[in-house]
């Protein structure tokens, strides 16, 4: 009996686990695509002022 809740207890806070580190493994690729997409757009900006203010 206890044995059977001590797994039951394991297999629950295992499951929550892994769908927290899903939901942070999402967070981190979308802050990470974001900060990827806002230096590309800055360093286009930069680039075509550069070329405009020759």
């Amino acid at each position: 009996m206890y044995n059977n809740a001590a797994t039951n207890t394991l297999a629950v806070t295992g499951g929550v686990g892994s769908i927290y580190i899903g939901w942070w493994a999402v967070a981190a690729a979308v802050v990470g695509i974001t900060i990827l997409v806002i230096m590309r757009h800055q360093a286009l900006r930069k680039r075509r002022l550069m070329l405009t203010g020759k």
